[in-house]
C-alpha cells in the first residue's frame, strides 16, 4: 500500500471508501506514488493515425487508443519527457492532455460552424481540442477569469499553432446575462478541489483541504452553471465537469440547478461508451439529488489511464 496515501487527511480516506468500490479503491491507492495516468493526441493537419502511432511505438513508447477520440492513444504514466522531445512536439502536432479532459469536450459534441464558449478554458487544451473538432470553423470563444490564466491559455494555442480564438477575461457568472442565448455549446470546466488527480508526487494539492472546501467550492459552481446554461441556445448543449470525487461539487451541483434551473433543461447520457465510467451518486450526506443526476458519468481514478473525473451532459429544451 503506498505510504503517500496514509498522508491524505482522513476524512478524504473515508470519502474515497465510500465513494469508489473496492476495486477501483484498491488500484487507485497502488498507483497513488506513480506519476499521473497520460495521454496524447495529434494535433497537427489532418489525420496523424497509424503514421502518428507509429512515432509513438518507435520512440519506445506503448500507445494504446483512446477510443471515444480518433488520433489520441494512452501512454505509460512518467512519459511526458519523451513525448517533449518528439520532433512533432516542437512542431505543435502533438497535444499532451489527460484523456478524461478529453471526453469532457468529447462530451459536448461540437460541431463545425457552431458557435462554442469554453467558459473556465485556462490552461487551453480544452479550446485545443474544440478547435479541432470544430475543424477551425465557426466561433470558439475561450474566456477566463484570470488574467494570468489567461496567458497560459494563449500560450498555449501558439504552441499549437492555433487561430481564430476569441478570448474572453471576464466573470463567467456574468457572461450568463451579457452572452445570453449566444451559443449552440458550452463547456463548464470549473475550477474545483481536483481530488481525482492527487498523487504521492504532489502532497501541496491537498495541504490545504478541509470537509467544507467542496462545500465552498459548490456556491460557485453552482452559478457557473446557470449562468451556462443562459448561454446556450434552445436545442444546444452544456456539458460541466470538474477532476474531483466529492459528490458537492458534482451531483449536488448538478442537482441544485436541475431543481431550480433558469430554462428547461434534462441530463442526458454521454454519447459514448467510456470503460472507466462509473454510476454517478445519488444520495450523499442524507442528502437526495435529482433523479436525472443518474446520467451523470464518474470516471474512476487511475482506472483504464484516466484521472478522477466527473462530466454531466446537460440539453436545453
Amino acid at each position: 500500500m503506498s505510504n503517500a496515501w496514509h498522508t491524505l487527511p482522513e476524512p478524504f480516506r473515508n470519502h474515497a471508501t465510500q465513494l469508489l468500490s473496492p476495486v477501483d479503491l484498491h488500484q487507485w491507492m497502488q498507483a497513488f506514488d506513480s506519476p499521473p495516468p497520460m495521454a496524447v493526441r495529434f494535433a497537427g493537419d489532418g489525420h496523424g493515425g497509424q503514421t502518428f502511432a507509429n512515432v509513438l511505438t518507435e520512440a519506445q513508447l506503448q500507445p494504446r487508443p483512446v477510443g471515444f477520440l480518433d488520433d489520441a492513444f494512452y501512454l505509460d504514466a512518467g512519459e511526458r519527457s519523451t513525448v517533449r522531445g518528439l520532433d512533432l512536439f516542437q512542431q505543435g502536432a502533438i497535444a499532451l492532455q489527460a484523456a478524461a479532459s478529453m471526453a469532457a469536450v468529447c462530451a459536448l459534441s461540437p460541431e463545425p460552424e457552431q458557435d462554442v464558449l469554453d467558459l473556465c478554458a485556462a490552461p487551453g487544451g480544452k479550446t485545443a481540442l474544440l478547435h479541432r473538432l470544430m475543424a477551425g470553423t465557426g466561433r470558439l470563444v475561450a474566456n477566463d477569469s484570470s488574467r494570468r490564466r489567461l496567458g497560459r491559455l494563449r500560450n498555449q494555442l501558439r504552441a499549437l499553432n492555433i487561430e481564430g480564438v476569441q478570448l474572453l477575461c471576464q466573470d463567467g457568472a456574468a457572461l450568463g446575462r451579457d452572452l445570453a442565448g449566444c451559443f449552440d455549446r458550452v463547456l463548464v470546466d470549473v475550477p474545483c478541489s481536483g481530488t481525482g488527480r492527487w498523487h504521492g508526487g504532489n502532497p501541496a494539492a491537498w495541504a490545504s483541504w478541509t470537509p467544507s472546501t467542496a462545500r465552498g467550492l459548490a456556491r460557485r459552481q453552482v452559478s457557473l452553471l446557470r449562468a451556462a446554461l443562459r448561454m446556450v441556445r434552445p436545442g444546444g448543449t452544456v456539458v460541466y465537469s470538474t477532476c474531483t470525487l466529492a459528490p458537492e461539487e458534482n451531483e449536488g451541483v448538478v442537482s441544485a440547478v436541475l431543481k431550480k434551473s433558469p430554462v428547461d433543461v434534462s441530463c442526458v447520457p454521454l454519447p459514448f461508451a467510456l470503460n472507466a465510467a462509473r454510476k454517478a451518486v445519488t444520495t450523499w450526506m442524507e442528502r437526495d439529488y435529482a433523479t436525472q443526476v443518474v446520467n451523470c458519468c464518474r470516471i474512476a481514478p487511475s482506472c483504464e489511464g484516466m484521472t478522477g473525473f466527473f462530466i454531466a451532459v446537460l440539453r436545453r429544451s
